[in-house]
């Protein structure tokens, strides 16, 4: 990281995640289809952070990532919810 810092800990992140795996689960997927799902959103998120890292000095470059991204989930969901 930018700052000296080489491991962070995003215990909300964490937790979130551990939750929608139990809401999944309730909404009739099986464990391990919610697990696939919960570890897919864990390493998009992962890898838009290490994405955002290189370009946080660039507001515009950092925006634009954010939309492509958003434009990509959206379709993720839209595909989901057609299958």
């Amino acid at each position: 990281m930018t700052i000296g810092v080489d491991y962070v800990i995003r215990e909300t992140l964490l937790s979130s995640l551990d939750m929608t795996g139990e809401v999944l689960q309730n909404l009739g997927l099986t464990f391990s289809q919610a697990s696939d799902a919960v570890e897919y959103f864990r390493e998009f998120d992962q890898k838009l952070l290490d994405k955002q890292l290189a370009i946080h000095d660039d507001q515009t470059k950092l925006i634009a990532s954010t939309k492509e991204a958003a434009a990509e989930l959206r379709g993720l969901f839209e595909a989901d919810t057609k299958a």
